[in-house]
């Protein structure tokens, strides 16, 4: 499969899948999403195509919509996603990796 733009394995593209899955679940539109949460549904699409990542409050302003009944999850799942996203972009602030690349070893789990 070439990447012609595919974005679903990206932190925003996971994010945006399960924005997604929230917002169908609560048989909402983007429209009445968006009007709930004080934005465009524009933003309310890229975000679900993981077009854009979500501003800094955003996730939190989701999890505060009753309707899609996150559980706190969506601001929970952004902060993993991000962390993530840094650990993979700078293995070697990881302890204990930077000395281990190009050896085969792998890292301790801890």
């Amino acid at each position: 499969m070439t990447d012609n733009g595919d974005r679903s394995r990206t932190p925003e593209g996971v994010f945006g899948r399960e924005l997604r899955y929230y917002r169908e679940r609560a048989g909402l539109s983007q429209m009445e999403l968006a009007a709930l949460v004080h934005c465009s549904n524009d933003v309310i699409s890229k975000i679900e195509t993981g077009q854009r990542p979500p501003a800094k409050d955003f996730p939190e302003l989701l999890d505060a919509v009753p309707e899609l009944d996150t559980r706190n999850g969506v601001a929970r799942l952004w902060g993993w996603l991000k962390e993530s996203a840094r650990l993979r972009a700078y293995p070697r602030m990881v302890p204990g990796v930077a000395g281990l690349r190009g050896t085969g070893a792998r890292a301790p789990l801890v």
